[in-house]
């Protein structure tokens, strides 16, 4: 399967893009950099792992997916890492007021943010800091200031 985008959205205030982006093993959250025009997005400025569609690798296997992102690794992915179906899910993306910062939604439930100050994500399919990101922190999620409507889903 090639790279198939679940949810896409642009911040009108940043001219930032984001992108839930799905390929055979991964899905992740890109945050671009504003495009020279409303059409274009910048280079990727932040990422964060989203799920995997296979189960957990083991950390010795992590060479034989690149250059592609490999599936989070055992030690590294929680118990919600691993979601077979995307297409059962609803997605939606939610842009920080400022548009530096966006956080994935998972049927109603914050899933996964990054932002330019914290590059490498904070996901709920992350279970011990490493390559793939951040654990999920309750404390950047709710100091961060949301778009309008504020998602309130805890």
């Amino acid at each position: 399967m090639s790279d198939e985008y679940l949810a896409v959205s642009r911040c009108e205030r940043s001219g930032r893009h984001a992108i839930l982006a799905c390929d055979s093993h991964t899905a992740w959250v890109y945050l671009h950099a504003p495009g020279s025009d409303e059409g274009s997005t910048g280079p990727v400025q932040a990422r964060c792992f989203a799920f995997n569609l296979c189960e957990l690798i083991d950390r010795a296997d992590v060479k034989n997916y690149r250059p592609a992102p490999p599936p989070i690794a055992l030690g590294f992915g929680s118990d919600l890492a691993v979601c077979r179906e995307p297409a059962e899910h609803k997605w939606q993306l939610v842009w920080s007021r400022d548009g530096n910062a966006i956080l994935l939604v998972r049927d109603e439930e914050p899933w996964c943010l990054t932002s330019t100050s914290e590059p490498d994500g904070h996901s709920k399919a992350i279970r011990a800091k490493g390559p793939w990101g951040d654990p999920w922190s309750e404390t950047v999620y709710s100091t961060t200031d949301w778009d309008s409507p504020a998602p309130e889903f805890c």
